[in-house]
């Protein structure tokens, strides 16, 4: 088998990633090739190499996980947030955050991936100490984010990381990759989880995150979210009032019994396995 890659961005890593590791579970002699030698395309939104005549005729596969109008895209299958339907498979971006294939190395965070048995209540983020209030890492500023922050802000100090005020003291600095991310957000209580919209079946990385720090996540988002992760581990403040933020979060702030009982939720309604991707990976690439 045959797969090029077009359009995914120059930070892609095309000979390692999640789209070849789930294939090599299913097919042998999984082969990366230059996209004019390849039997099934790959592609994404980071360019118009795609478009391309010489590509036409090859079996085409779109992905994109942020929400994008597919419609624009020509593809024979697809693979988004989307909800599933007989072209597209449901893949959502919290996916890649796991380690499937144990590919970890030791000692090197740079690439790290959250282990499958950092998912229970027992891994070493969770035990720390969370002797801070409420953490947030964004990059996008946005009224929605700078509201939750004021209206935190009056219940305890939230600390901000990454770029949402610009180069300011406001920001903390953090280093970047996922390992970073979850090490210091697990110093808090609560972490703000909001996602970029709320759209239909648009999960990210965001939720699973704050959980595996140990972190109660304050989430906004679609309601989709119900249907993967169990819902009394976190917050959804979405369409909520501010007086009624303020005391939710005040009241598991102060409330011990209801914080711990948060906090010890198991962060899946189900296990999360690899099982439908391999079968719908089956279906795609035969």
């Amino acid at each position: 088998m045959k797969i090029g890659f077009l359009d995914m961005g120059s930070w892609f890593n095309v000979k390692n990633n999640f789209f070849i590791n789930a294939l090599k579970h299913n097919f042998e002699n999984v082969e990366v090739v230059e996209p004019k030698e390849a039997d099934t395309l790959i592609f994404s939104v980071f360019g118009q190499e795609n478009r391309k005549l010489r590509y036409k005729f090859k079996k085409r596969v779109f992905y994109s996980g942020e929400p994008w109008d597919t419609k624009i895209y020509n593809f024979d299958y697809s693979l988004t947030y989307e909800p599933k339907t007989e072209k597209n498979f449901q893949l959502p971006v919290w996916m890649f955050y796991i380690d499937w294939f144990n590919l970890n190395e030791p000692d090197n965070v740079n690439n790290w991936h959250i282990p499958q048995n950092y998912l229970n209540l027992a891994n070493p983020f969770i035990k720390k100490p969370k002797i801070k209030f409420c953490s947030f890492v964004f990059s996008r500023i946005s009224d929605q984010r700078k509201n939750i922050v004021d209206v935190l802000n009056n219940i305890n100090k939230v600390d901000s990381y990454g770029n949402l005020w610009g180069e300011t003291p406001k920001n903390k600095s953090l280093k970047n990759g996922q390992y970073y991310k979850i090490d210091t957000i697990s110093d808090y209580k609560f972490n703000i989880a909001f996602e970029n919209i709320v759209k239909k079946g648009y999960v990210t990385e965001k939720l699973l995150q704050a959980r595996v720090a140990g972190c109660i996540p304050i989430y906004s988002g679609d309601k989709s979210v119900y249907e993967v992760f169990n819902p009394d581990g976190f917050l959804n403040v979405t369409g909520m009032p501010n007086e009624q933020i303020y005391d939710e979060v005040q009241n598991i702030n102060n409330n011990n019994v209801i914080y711990k009982s948060m906090i010890n939720q198991k962060i899946f309604i189900n296990e999360p396995t690899m099982e439908d991707v391999y079968s719908s990976f089956y279906k795609i690439f035969s």
